[in-house]
């Protein structure tokens, strides 16, 4: 016998007795020419016969089928390799793809590219041999096109299709603001020109669609993106409902609005952006972020590094989080790794004393680590400004309550660490307790014990349960408790401004506000004598 493999199909033939040339169907007992004997003939007259008329009683599995061998994922082999190891099904070999056009392929081609687009998937997916697979077992029948039909026909197929859509949302709206930035591809450094339309429906709810990144190509003057703003406009057919742009501070951007039919108006977080930035600049605030910079990307450069840390992180009972790297056009990101800086500055003393002689990193110094401290809270408010203006829902009326507010909190009167020594010793002395306080600065100094007292109670609390020598010294500071304090500082100076009334944020029913209040409302001892007895 050869060695040749025989053809799946002889499971459904046999041969003529008196006409090696031919065989028959044991399905219909048709006669089937097989053009010749031995090397001359062929099989490819019953293979189209099973095709044509047997291809529902094909069966799938089981014995018209070897299964491909089970591989883990680690050894998972290669398209080609699973094609040489694996015998297909007779289904499968005698299966029809679906034409490209099949209104069955159809439907999923536009699923596929509903999902690049959705999902933020590259159209390379197509080529990925995992997704191949996938569809191929999903639907034998289904041929995955390439990426210049999908390109070129499928994706800009819905591309008009949604378009259409959102032309006929837009057209029922009274009016129309558009939010317009540039943007630069890190990747291949293209720059495009974001368009967002935002207007309320007929059910007065509010909407927002992005309706063109647009490539934008050649010089970045106030007259080419003026006329790139007016072209877009005119494509949608809202250049008439469009009452104001709202568009970032840069001097080109403010020259095309200004020279438009446009009414523009600066963004307010970029505003806020150019004000923070310019407040960081200022020199013993820089030095110090330069300072925790350079900590940071010690950490973030050495795999070493971080284990040490971590170890660290686990003896001082700290969360055992990495620290941040800020891109400096994103103040908020300062925000964040001044965040995590100052959370982990035990861990990060410590490492840099315990590796004083082996790394070249010095620590922040203690006028610094206040600087940074002190940078924190007051970024704090802007930060959650900022998280909230960004929303999808935000509005331009929130900007004069949000503004007024950061200006009371930025300009009410504070204790310094200096201060507060002398403030909280004649508080708490029965001689004078508040009685030599200006209203506004016995509330501020009232706060500041309140808050002292807590901060004290949970580090008594930290103090009883852990131990010293595996802590090294004292407890943990709780960055989130003078957070907490800014936050709801914030917040207070947001309801005095809403409110007639003014707010006093602490609960008068906790044990701390009660005996605050017991002292204040007992008489206050003479004059000359001793606040201990």
């Amino acid at each position: 016998m050869s060695g040749r493999k025989r053809s799946r199909a002889w499971d459904f033939f046999d041969e003529m007795e008196d006409d090696k040339t031919k065989v028959k169907c044991t399905l219909c007992s048709s006669v089937i020419s097989r053009g010749g004997t031995g090397r001359t003939a062929s099989t490819s007259g019953m293979t189209n016969h099973l095709k044509l008329k047997h291809k529902d009683q094909l069966p799938e599995t089981s014995s018209t089928s070897v299964s491909a061998p089970e591989h883990s994922f680690d050894t998972l082999p290669t398209t080609s390799s699973v094609k040489s190891n694996k015998q297909q099904t007779l289904e499968e070999a005698f299966v029809t793809k679906w034409d490209i056009n099949d209104s069955r392929a159809k439907e999923i081609h536009n699923a596929i590219a509903e999902m690049i687009a959705t999902d933020n998937q590259p159209i390379s997916i197509l080529e990925n041999k995992g997704f191949d697979r996938l569809l191929h077992l999903l639907k034998p029948k289904y041929k995955l096109p390439g990426r210049k039909y999908m390109s070129e026909v499928v994706i800009p197929a819905i591309y008009e299709r949604v378009k259409k859509l959102i032309k006929d949302e837009i057209s029922k709206a009274n009016a129309v603001s558009i939010t317009s930035d540039m943007w630069t591809c890190m990747n291949n450094m293209l720059c495009f020109l974001s368009f967002t339309a935002h207007w309320l429906n007929e059910d007065f709810i509010l909407q927002h669609r992005v309706l063109q990144m647009k490539h934008f190509v050649g010089s970045h003057s106030g007259n080419q993106i003026r006329s790139v703003l007016e072209e877009l406009a005119s494509t949608w057919g809202i250049s008439s409902l469009i009452h104001v742009i709202v568009r970032d501070n840069g001097p080109n951007m403010v020259k095309a609005i200004k020279e438009s039919a446009f009414e523009g108006k600066g963004c307010f977080i970029h505003t806020l952006q150019l004000a923070i930035k310019a407040a960081l600049e200022v020199e013993n605030v820089s030095d110090a972020l330069i300072s925790a910079r350079r900590i940071v990307t010690h950490f973030n450069h050495s795999s070493t590094a971080q284990q040490k840390l971590k170890d660290i992180q686990k003896e001082l009972h700290l969360t055992e989080h990495q620290l941040v790297q800020d891109v400096t056009t994103r103040w908020n990101s300062t925000y964040y790794m001044l965040e995590r800086v100052v959370e982990q500055k035990r861990a990060i003393s410590l490492y840099i004393s315990d590796n004083s002689g082996s790394v070249n990193i010095r620590n922040c110094t203690e006028r610094q680590w206040q600087i940074l401290k002190e940078c924190l809270i007051l970024l704090k408010p802007f930060e959650e400004i900022t998280k909230i203006t960004s929303s999808t829902f935000s509005t331009i009326s929130e900007v004069i309550p949000h503004s007024n507010t950061l200006i009371k909190y930025l300009t009410k009167p504070e204790i310094s660490e200096e201060d507060k020594y002398y403030c909280l010793s004649t508080l708490l002395d029965p001689r004078f307790r508040t009685r030599f306080f200006a209203q506004e600065n016995y509330e501020l100094v009232r706060r500041k014990l309140f808050l002292e007292a807590i901060q004290r109670s949970d580090l008594d609390a930290e103090s009883s349960s852990e131990d010293e020598a595996t802590n090294r010294g004292r407890p943990p500071q709780n960055v989130s408790n003078f957070l907490e304090e800014s936050h709801v500082t914030f917040w207070n100076c947001y309801e005095e401004l809403a409110s007639t009334n003014p707010v006093i944020s602490e609960d008068p029913k906790s044990p701390i506000a009660v005996e605050l209040n017991n002292y204040e409302s007992e008489s206050l001892l003479p004059r000359n004598q001793s606040p201990f007895d």
